[in-house]
């Protein structure tokens, strides 16, 4: 005589709880993915700037504007002339750094602050 066989695998239940994880996770990737792609843009207009021919003989407010016309083609609009800081270095080269923070509304009063600080060297 057989005993009762036991079931394997997930109820309909368990099913729903790791379909609603995915579909979270989902949800904030797919909310978070276009600042991520702005800090990208600014990553590649700040290192393209930086090796521009004429940028060492630029002063800090024409590097600044080299920079805002390149985060403008880019269409990053997060970053202002603000948010731009060029420090003297003790080699005599400039530190250009761009800090920015970004709030994204998550679901009802939930939101996630992205802080961004991206840096490039420009040589003399």
């Amino acid at each position: 005589m057989k005993g009762p066989q036991r079931q394997a695998g997930m109820t309909g239940i368990g099913w729903l709880i790791i379909l609603s994880l995915i579909g979270f996770f989902a949800y904030i990737a797919i909310r978070l993915f276009p600042v991520y792609y702005e800090n990208f843009a600014v990553r590649s207009s700040l290192e393209s700037a930086v090796q521009e021919n004429n940028a060492p003989q630029l002063s800090n407010a024409q590097l600044r504007r080299l920079i805002l016309n390149r985060l403008d083609i880019n269409n990053v609009e997060t970053v202002n002339k603000e948010h731009i800081t060029i420090e003297k270095l003790k080699g005599g080269g400039r530190m250009i750094h761009v800090t920015y923070s970004v709030k994204v509304p998550l679901m009802s009063n939930i939101s996630a602050m992205l802080d961004f600080d991206e840096s490039a060297e420009l040589d003399r």
